[in-house]
């Protein structure tokens, strides 16, 4: 079921927006060793905070090392640039993260991400390591999935 259309200034911007989950998701490897994908889940009513499901994967000559599928909260300036990116913490504090960062109809659609969504990302990740000129899967779609 369609979400939301990809943003304009995503489409403009999908790489900063790459390297800000890539250096959050995957901190201890190098940002330009990492490709993400990522779905828009829903936005704040004012539009600075993006709620995104993103799968961040280190990606080399020989494919895929390792990757982290979570969702992410991006927080944005008014012209639509990165200001920073959150995850929710490990352990017991994931649980009370998820409660704080994300709104339930934004957790409702977290169940996606356990099936096929994420099989989805990573095959396109998978073509991307060698076209890397080619966007992310909702940069792509005229309609964001879940």
């Amino acid at each position: 079921m369609p979400v939301l259309t990809p943003d304009p200034v995503q489409v403009q911007q999908w790489k900063e927006y790459q390297t800000a989950l890539a250096k959050t998701i995957l901190s201890a490897v190098y940002p330009e060793d990492v490709l993400c994908e990522w779905d828009i889940l829903g936005r704040s009513e004012s539009g600075r905070e993006i709620y995104v499901w993103a799968l961040c994967a280190v990606v080399g000559p020989s494919g895929i090392s390792s990757a982290a599928s979570v969702p992410a909260l991006i927080h944005v300036e008014r012209n639509g640039a990165v200001h920073s990116v959150e995850i929710p913490g490990d352990g017991t504090l994931y649980a009370l993260d998820i409660v704080r960062m994300f709104p339930a109809e934004v957790r409702d659609k977290f169940d996606l991400y356990n099936s096929g969504r994420a099989g989805e990302f990573e095959e396109h990740i998978e073509w991307r390591r060698t076209h890397p000129e080619v966007p992310p899967l909702n940069i792509l779609s005229p309609t964001s999935t879940p």
